[in-house]
């Protein structure tokens, strides 16, 4: 929850959830060209890629996404810097 609040805080007030749904569906894409899984779920997963994609292929050219994203970026960049150093420490 703590990663999740910190990319909403750095994201467009008025549009937090697209910030969200970008990841989402990268982290569905990235599952659904790297790893092996029964039918029934990669049918529900490609569902929910195909879904989330009808959401963000119809703001592409929102100028609401480009808001505060070098803040995004920094946002991330210091999320996955600190989830490294938890797996390094393991």
């Amino acid at each position: 929850m703590r990663y999740t609040d910190l990319v909403k805080r750095a994201s467009p007030p008025s549009a937090p959830h697209l910030t969200l749904l970008d990841l989402a569906v990268c982290s569905i894409r990235h599952v659904l060209d790297g790893h092996e899984m029964s039918g029934d779920d990669r049918d529900h997963v490609e569902s929910a890629w195909f879904y989330s994609s009808l959401i963000t292929n119809s703001d592409l050219d929102n100028p609401v996404r480009r808001e505060k994203l070098n803040d995004r970026i920094h946002t991330l960049d210091a999320i996955l810097q600190e989830l490294r150093q938890k797996i390094n420490k393991t």
